[in-house]
């Protein structure tokens, strides 16, 4: 009787991805639990912090480096993304290369923010998810933040093969998502989790150092700024829309009502 080799850990899986150019996106979340008994909380675990120290070591950081302003930190934040569009720029293939420096590892910070799931993916999201699959010369790994996988787009959340849950703050567990055939309905795959590494006791990451820590929420702030002003804006139309309702006689209000109806329809 044969036993199952062991799955190789996620170390292992990422030093290949580094070193024979593969492609392995991650997902860190935290509102979900795995192995261990989790606080099941969608903010505040470390999400991010986990994210920053992987990055760190897979751009070649030495984590008993103490200098927070090293040069590696530099990296890191020169491969961190907020916005879609601004992960698609770092991943366009640089014209007369031959990518023979690939990005080690892009963040994709808050993707729940950015690329929602939601019941209708809008296009740019799909085309977006499409293109991160051709990306294995440009970029080794990708990790996305985000609360829980079902808080994503779907192709997004199709491209995740590790998910690497923190379930108490600076702990985690690393869970690899697998595909098998389906042999009563071969054109529907199954989908299962299996668990590959964390422990109490190893599975463990420490905060952000202090300066990290304050620039990235400098960044964050900033890159946030720009969507909370196009969120005020909609929501100063919305609320304008439900004074005027607010305003008109009963008998004009339904008549209002049917017509933004029509015309939120005819935008779809």
């Amino acid at each position: 009787m044969h036993n199952k080799p062991k799955p190789p850990t996620l170390a292992e899986t990422l030093s290949k991805a580094l070193s024979s150019d593969y492609f392995v996106p991650l997902l860190i979340s935290s509102q979900t639990k795995g192995k261990f008994k989790s606080m099941n909380l969608p903010f505040g675990l470390g999400k991010t912090s986990l994210a920053f120290w992987l990055s760190y070591a897979l751009h070649g950081g030495d984590p008993n480096d103490t200098d927070e302003t090293n040069d590696v930190w530099d990296e890191v934040f020169q491969d961190l993304a907020y916005y879609p569009s601004k992960l698609i720029r770092m991943l366009i293939p640089k014209e007369g290369t031959s990518n023979s420096n690939p990005i080690p590892n892009v963040i994709y910070d808050d993707v729940q923010m950015t690329a929602p799931a939601t019941q209708s993916v809008p296009a740019p999201i799909r085309e977006m998810a499409s293109y991160i699959t051709t990306n294995r010369p440009e970029c080794r790994t990708l990790t996305l933040t985000a609360p829980n996988v079902n808080s994503i787009a779907a192709p997004l959340r199709k491209l995740v093969c590790y998910e690497l849950i923190v379930w108490e703050r600076g702990r985690y567990e690393v869970q690899q998502i697998l595909y098998h055939k389906n042999f009563h309905d071969p054109l529907q795959d199954k989908v299962e989790l299996a668990f590959i590494e964390g422990t109490e006791d190893t599975s463990i990451f420490d905060p952000l150092p202090p300066k990290i820590l304050e620039r990235y929420n400098i960044w964050r702030a900033k890159e946030k700024a720009p969507f909370a002003r196009r969120i005020i804006q909609k929501l100063e139309r919305y609320e304008a829309k439900i004074e005027t309702l607010e305003e008109a006689p009963p008998e004009e209000m339904t008549i209002m009502a049917k017509r933004m109806a029509q015309r939120r329809w005819a935008k779809k």
